[in-house]
């Protein structure tokens, strides 16, 4: 299953495929001073505040992170440049799926089939 308007599954994967759907949803000043890096099985991929649309295989449970990176190169600790939000492993499914994070503590993830 492909779809013109999602980001395609990149690795070695001839399966199944679903849709996730990643929401980053932030307060102002976090939108304002930082850019948003979803990773899907260690595959990074910039990203805007808001909803992304990936490609995921089916068959199988899937990595995906949310890192804000701060626009200036700071970060919201001063240690680094990449700040890590939310970890989850999606589990496989024929259902599309759908990742909400709204900051450090509340992340879900919800089936939508």
């Amino acid at each position: 299953m492909e779809h013109a308007w999602a980001i395609p599954y990149v690795e070695a994967y001839d399966g199944r495929r679903r849709l996730v759907t990643v929401d980053v949803i932030v307060d102002a000043e976090r939108s304002r001073s930082t850019s948003v890096v979803v990773a899907i099985d260690g595959r990074a991929f910039r990203s805007p505040h808001g909803r992304s649309l990936f490609e995921i295989p089916a068959e199988r449970p899937v990595h995906c992170s949310v890192h804000l990176q701060h626009v200036d190169g700071s970060t919201l600790r001063g240690n680094s440049e990449v700040e890590q939000v939310a970890i989850a492993i999606i589990p496989p499914s024929p259902d599309a799926m759908h990742l909400v994070y709204r900051g450090r503590d509340e992340v879900s993830i919800t089936r939508l089939g």
